[in-house]
Formats: structure tokens, C-alpha cells, sequence
């Protein structure tokens, strides 16, 4: 695992972004991705107010899509806060974008958005949780997504939400290897 800015309070907490090499499978941390991860505002912004864990797997062969994990622990306390999921979006009718760049657009979710008369209309057509770059979703394990149930999709529902589930004693198997 790769800390970077850690920044001690008191001896009593610590500060830090983290790069976990767990999962192996959501771990592609170049050293331009890493820089880019450390340079994006939102993310650096939340690393100085939390302990954050940071994992990014690119678009291969496997996924068609980049995808940017957010853990938000509490380090002193092992506890899990938040996770937060973005991935990419393509944009410009054919053109992908790179990894850098998707890095680079993400940005603090918008919260309250204000649905007009069309939009209550036309519902699901724009979700304020998405841009013309990414998607973002809060990730909880065994929650079910009613997007996926909706489509009746019931496998896939149960398979992520053991994913997430598995993820995130990951982290807690982390944390409690990290001494403060």
C-alpha cells in the first residue's frame, strides 16, 4: 500500500490518501495516474479532511469504462464512512476519453439539484449524479440497486453487492494492519 500526504493532528489522527494494492483487480495506479489523483481539487480536498483509500483500474479489455473508487474511513476508529464510485462516461460522439482526463473532470457530485416541470416529465433522462464524463454512485454493501432490479437484472444485483460486501472487509483487513 502507498500512502502519500500524511499529515498527523495531534497524534491523535491522521490524514493521508492511500493507494491499497488490494483488490489486485481495481489497482492501476501509473505514476501519472497516481500524480493526477493527487492533483484532482475534489480528491485532495477530501484526503486533507479524511482518511482516504483511492483505487483506479482503467479501461482495458475487461471494462469499457474507467473506474475511480473512493473509500472514506476513520482510521483511529477502523470504520468504513463512505465509498463512492465514478466511472467514465464517452463523450464527443466516438472519442474515449483517457485515463488523465477522466481524472482530471472529476469533481464534487451535485447536490440538491432542482428537477423542473420537464424534468419531472422526463424522468431518469438527466441524473444529477452524472456529467458529459462521469457517472457517480455512493456504493453500499448488500444494497440492492433498483436500477438493476428494475431491468430485472437480479443476479447481477446480488453479484455487486457481494462485490462491495467483499471490498470492504478488504479495507477493514487494511486498517487494522495500519498503526496510528
Amino acid at each position: 500500500m502507498k500512502v502519500q500526504n500524511i499529515d498527523k493532528q495531534n497524534n491523535i489522527s491522521m490524514r493521508a490518501l492511500y493507494f491499497p494494492s488490494k483488490p489486485e483487480s481495481m489497482t492501476f495506479i501509473t505514476p501519472k495516474i497516481e500524480q493526477a489523483i493527487i492533483n484532482n481539487k475534489f480528491i485532495s480536498v477530501l484526503a486533507q479532511e479524511n482518511d482516504v483509500f483511492v483505487r483506479f483500474i482503467p479501461k482495458n479489455e475487461k471494462f469499457n469504462f474507467h473506474m475511480l473508487s473512493i473509500d472514506i474511513v476513520d482510521l483511529p476508529e477502523k470504520l468504513h464512512k463512505k465509498s463512492i464510485l465514478f466511472s467514465s462516461r464517452i463523450y464527443g460522439g466516438v472519442t474515449d476519453i483517457s485515463a488523465i482526463d477522466f481524472i482530471n473532470k472529476i469533481r464534487k457530485p451535485l447536490d440538491n439539484v432542482k428537477q423542473n416541470f420537464f424534468s419531472r416529465l422526463f424522468y431518469g433522462k438527466k441524473n444529477p449524479n452524472q456529467t458529459e464524463f462521469f457517472n457517480y454512485q455512493e456504493l453500499s454493501p448488500l444494497v440492492d440497486d433498483e436500477y438493476l432490479l428494475d431491468k430485472g437484472m437480479l443476479s447481477v444485483n446480488e453479484s455487486l453487492k457481494l462485490a462491495e460486501l467483499k471490498r470492504r472487509t478488504i479495507d477493514m483487513e487494511i486498517m487494522k494492519r495500519i498503526d496510528l
